[in-house]
């Protein structure tokens, strides 16, 4: 893994075949009863960007034996995004330029909340090692028609990272509009 002088990764370098995917070391790992609560943290252009992530501590495997989906284990809010600050505005301007969208002001936001589902069939203990998640926003009924969008956030908190990568080409605006609003800012109309 390549790191800057901080120790920090840097955020696109596992990106290929035109996708956007993104590596961040975990900091500042806590729990609860329910959650885990931490920071993600990554280096892009010379700065620190990041987030702050909230993760249900629950998470049991997404598929049966048959890889039947199992229903009592898809977790609305069971991931939610917020904001460090000036670090998460150089981390929405950091995808911005790499999903080549330009930003414009917007409605801010306090977080970004995901339903969750683990890609296992096994069980996924979050602390014993990498879970594969794959994360769905404003998949709501009353969410903005268009503003639904994919990725996967795969967390290993043992070694102390999260890889959150990009699903499909077509979920970047959505993605980057809803991110965006937790510093104040949208996308641009195309």
């Amino acid at each position: 893994m390549q790191l800057d002088k901080n120790g920090l990764p840097l955020l696109e370098q596992f990106g290929e075949e035109g996708f956007v995917d993104c590596v961040f070391q975990v900091q500042h790992l806590m729990q609860d009863d329910v959650h885990y609560h931490f920071d993600l943290r990554a280096a892009f252009a010379g700065y620190s960007v990041g987030v702050r992530a909230r993760l249900r501590r629950d998470v049991q495997p997404g598929f049966d034996g048959e890889m039947n989906v199992i229903q009592a284990h898809f977790y609305s809010d069971g991931l939610e995004i917020s904001s460090l600050g000036l670090e998460t505005e150089r981390f929405i301007e950091a995808l911005a330029q790499l999903y080549e969208i330009e930003l414009v002001d917007g409605p801010g936001a306090v977080g970004e909340r995901f339903s969750v589902i683990a890609l296992h069939q096994a069980d996924t203990g979050l602390e014993a090692g990498a879970v594969r998640l794959k994360v769905f926003g404003n998949d709501r009924s009353d969410s903005a028609p268009g503003s639904y969008y994919e990725s996967f956030f795969n967390v290993d908190l043992p070694a102390g990272h999260v890889y959150w990568n990009e699903k499909d080409v077509e979920y970047r605006a959505p993605m980057l509009n809803a991110l965006a609003g937790l510093v104040g800012q949208g996308v641009a109309a195309a």
